[in-house]
């Protein structure tokens, strides 16, 4: 489906306006389901470097939000 296509294309594109490391934090935090401290551990960091590294990504994410939803309200 071109629409899902789409999507997909623009949430990659979302994901890769982080850095490399925001990117694994995120993915560590999000999807591995684990704790800051098990995360700065896995990545050499301090806890406190890890929760900035997770909130800048998600503050960049938000800013980029209106990409998203607009695509998602076009679909629904």
């Amino acid at each position: 489906n071109q629409i899902n296509s789409e999507l997909r294309q623009k949430l990659t594109e979302m994901v890769h306006t982080l850095t490399p490391k925001q990117k694994e934090a995120i993915f560590l935090i999000y999807f591995d389901e684990l704790s800051y401290e098990e995360v700065a551990s896995i990545m050499s960091l301090k806890i406190k470097t890890v929760y900035n590294l997770v909130h800048q990504a998600v503050a960049r994410l938000k800013e980029r939000k209106h990409v998203f939803w607009h695509l998602v309200s076009f679909v629904f």
